[in-house]
């Protein structure tokens, strides 16, 4: 399975599937995962041991699949430590596992135990009446996450601590508008970081409707 990549697919209750891909070609190999307790998954992250944890929107919970897509267990069960709408998920420097969700006014991201899944504590809070959808370490091992509402940007938290550090990006910065994906190019030099923040700008109606997430493998 080296090389290839995983498509979460939400955009009806009838396709809630993990697609897979050839890495080179892009053929379609076919579901990786479907059906049982999969409602609108979005962001995945492979663990450790090589796994996939995916993000499972409707279901607000965590899912746990083998590295050849056979359901393992719900890893961060519906509703624990106040998640609602999982967008993406991330394992951090120190093994354990990161989500953004939450209800407003208290979105932010949620801190699980990488092992078990336990509830450990609300890293990061957003602030103000803004969602949190993705995020990613950086080279520096600051969190950076991107937020739709009041404010459409990147915000920087301390990697430890989970202390807002400020606007890494601004919003509206460059046309920047309802931020989804962050991610990190290599550079050559750790002083010289660029993050990409890709905007995606789609009507409320189809804005969540429309989206999917993809993990390479």
């Amino acid at each position: 399975m080296k090389g290839h990549k995983l498509v979460s697919k939400s955009r009806h209750a009838a396709y809630n599937q993990i697609l897979r891909y050839d890495g080179k070609s892009g053929a379609s190999l076919g579901a990786f995962a479907s059906g049982g307790p999969l409602a609108f998954p979005r962001g995945m992250a492979f663990g450790p041991d090589g796994s996939l944890f995916v993000a499972n929107y409707n279901g607000a919970s965590v899912l746990h699949y083998s590295a050849t897509g056979t359901f393992l267990n719900t890893f961060v069960s519906p509703g624990s430590g106040g998640l609602l709408t999982p967008d993406d998920l991330v394992f951090g420097p120190d093994g354990n596992l990161y989500v953004t969700g939450g209800a407003l006014p208290n979105a932010g991201v949620l801190r699980y135990n990488g092992v078990t899944g336990a509830f450990m504590g609300q890293f990061a809070f957003a602030g103000g009446n803004n969602s949190t959808l993705d995020l990613a370490f950086g080279p520096d091992g600051d969190l950076y996450v991107t937020t739709s509402g009041t404010a459409d940007g990147v915000l920087r938290f301390d990697g430890q601590t989970g202390a807002l550090l400020g606007d890494f990006v601004a919003s509206g910065s460059g046309g920047l508008g309802s931020p989804f994906g962050v991610a990190f190019s290599p550079v050559p030099e750790p002083s010289c970081l660029a993050l990409l923040a890709v905007a995606v700008v789609l009507v409320p109606a189809q804005r969540w409707s429309r989206r999917t997430e993809s993990a390479k493998i």
